[in-house]
């Protein structure tokens, strides 16, 4: 049987980044998202951070559902493991302008 959970992430671009930087950056965050291993499914909001409630054009959220293996789960199918899998991956992407 496969355990999930559920992880989200907030992003916030500088005051003035525009609606068109910031669709551009989730999708590049989505795709990234999308290819580490141990993620089963993902959305995604532009222009609102959950954290806080702001809906601002230089912001968004990612939600993730972790898919963390069978029985006995490595350390890498464990949620710290896919998380930190998720951040090198963003890194190499050159993502660089977010405050995670």
């Amino acid at each position: 049987m496969k355990i999930l959970d559920e992880y989200k992430f907030t992003y916030e671009m500088a005051e003035a980044s525009s609606t068109t930087q910031s669709v551009e950056l989730i999708n590049k965050l989505m795709k990234v998202v999308g290819e580490t291993p141990g993620v089963a499914h993902y959305s995604a909001l532009s222009g609102f951070n959950v954290s806080n409630g702001a809906i601002k054009s230089n912001s968004g959220t990612i939600f993730c559902q972790l898919n963390l293996g069978a029985n006995e789960i490595k350390p890498s199918e464990q949620v710290p493991g896919i998380i930190e899998e998720m951040l090198k991956r963003i890194a190499k992407a050159g993502i660089k302008m977010l405050r995670l």
